[in-house]
């Protein structure tokens, strides 16, 4: 009997959408985050990074997207030295992601590429970093 009602009910429980009007539309005047340019980039990104990056992405949503994908590829790697000291290394990244993709040798796109660069630098960044804060001295053991 229960299962009867729930069937009669059913056109009842379906979601009513009502039509809803935009009162105001936003004007042509104010800028969308598309269209912001590199002025508008945070103050947490380099301006060394931001002006190398300038001349390809001019985008503060573009240039902001790298500057955290480094974020990200740093914070991988749980460096003791600051960010940016790094940052060299990251525009370093950035001009080899741009020299590969004027070449066509980016099969993915331009963001993934530019990360796996950042990723590979600050790999031999933490060896090296390793390799200046190790306290126990090596020693050839082969020759023992």
């Amino acid at each position: 009997m229960n299962l009867f009602l729930n069937l009669e009910n059913k056109d009842l429980n379906i979601r009513q959408e009502k039509n809803v009007t935009i009162t105001a539309q936003p004007s042509s005047t104010t800028p969308q985050h598309q269209d912001l340019d590199y002025t508008f980039v945070p103050d947490n990104v380099p301006q060394s990074f931001i002006h190398s990056v300038k001349p390809f992405f001019d985008r503060a949503e573009e240039i902001y997207t790298f500057w955290h994908k480094a974020l990200i590829a740093y914070k991988k790697f749980n460096f003791r030295t600051p960010i940016e000291q790094l940052t060299s290394t990251v525009i370093e990244a950035f001009k080899t992601s741009v020299f590969h993709y004027k070449k066509r040798k980016i099969k993915t796109s331009f963001t993934q590429y530019f990360y796996g660069t950042v990723s590979g630098m600050f790999s031999a960044e933490k060896r090296r970093e390793q390799a200046a804060y190790r306290t126990i001295p090596r020693y050839n053991w082969l020759e023992e």
